[in-house]
């Protein structure tokens, strides 16, 4: 009876006890500022965060700002960056959330502070001003480096435009993410007169890979090679010519070696495989080797035909104009 009796003592204290206010109980209540931050002003921007400690806190309330920024970007990008055409450039709102991912917010400081149930709460503000210049800043540099590589690309062969596009894509792209977070958080943001020709060379880089045209020279042995060189050139969505005469045509030169041998009755070829591109004036400029191997139980041809088709496989690996080396 009396354990009985503890029993219900005891549940009735915890039914008590849960019945009571958190703040009673020696939890921290939510302050409001928590349960609804501030809104972003022309002045600052606000994020909210909790963490085991105020460090952690703080780390995650800027997460939380840069989190408020991503969402309002995400869906005024991709209403807002197209050329004529009205095309979206998906490219330029990846970006976007990217730039928007790595904002330090070097402006923020803390706000204010409060117990949480599970180490502490904090609220940081960042000075919109300090931020929109520090973002000016690595806009500035990243279009300084896109208009200086780009610069009379027009007058370029095909190839070098190639190049210069993609080893520029990177700085592009920052500009384009960028530029966007700068029209969120800067209302006088001239974004038309630098996004446009940014977008412009996004989408241009994606398809000037289409300009690239190739011949091949080989020996009457490789055919076999040289199908298979043919079918990935022209599946990558660059072409083959039948000759070098056209004006940027540029040659890929075929050679091979191989070696043969019998292991348990089986006809094994080692394939040495040099694709080497030069321009008409016989200036190389890049070579990739591949050594792939064949086998078969009936001969040496077969095994060859083998190695080529493992050849065909490391090209589609390698991926268009890597594949041969540029």
């Amino acid at each position: 009876m009396r354990s009985s009796a503890a029993a219900r003592v005891t549940l009735s204290l915890a039914a008590a006890l849960a019945a009571l206010p958190r703040a009673v109980k020696g939890e921290s209540a939510e302050p409001a500022w928590v349960t609804q931050p501030p809104p972003n002003t022309a002045d600052s921007l606000y994020g909210v965060g909790e963490g085991p400690d105020l460090e952690d806190a703080k780390r995650n309330a800027l997460k939380d700002a840069a989190g408020r920024l991503r969402v309002s970007l995400s869906s005024k990008t991709q209403r807002s960056v197209k050329d004529e055409n009205g095309a979206v450039y998906s490219s330029a709102l990846s970006e976007v959330l990217h730039e928007v991912q790595k904002t330090e917010f070097a402006s923020a400081v803390l706000d204010r502070t409060a117990p949480s149930v599970h180490g502490t709460y904090a609220l940081v503000k960042v000075d919109r001003r300090a931020f929109v210049k520090d973002t000016r800043a690595r806009f500035e540099m990243a279009l300084g480096l896109v208009d200086g590589a780009t610069r009379d690309l027009d007058q370029k062969p095909p190839i070098e435009q190639y190049r210069v596009l993609q080893a520029s894509l990177p700085n592009i792209r920052t500009v384009l993410g960028l530029g966007q977070l700068l029209r969120e958080v800067d209302p006088a943001f001239d974004r038309e007169s630098t996004l446009q020709p940014m977008a412009a060379l996004d989408e241009r880089a994606s398809k000037t890979v289409g300009d690239l045209v190739f011949a091949l020279e080989y020996g009457p042995g490789d055919a076999d090679v040289a199908r298979v060189v043919t079918a990935f050139v022209n599946g990558s969505g660059m072409r083959i010519a039948p000759t070098s005469d056209r004006p940027g045509t540029l040659v890929i030169a075929i050679s091979t070696s191989s070696r043969e041998q019998t292991i348990f009755h089986s006809k094994m070829v080692l394939l040495n495989v040099m694709l080497a591109v030069r321009n008409a004036q016989l200036t190389g400029l890049a070579s990739r080797r591949y050594e792939v191997n064949g086998s078969s139980m009936s001969d040496y041809a077969a095994a060859r035909a083998s190695a080529v088709v493992q050849l065909g496989e490391a090209l589609r690996r390698a991926g268009p104009v890597s594949g041969l080396g540029l």
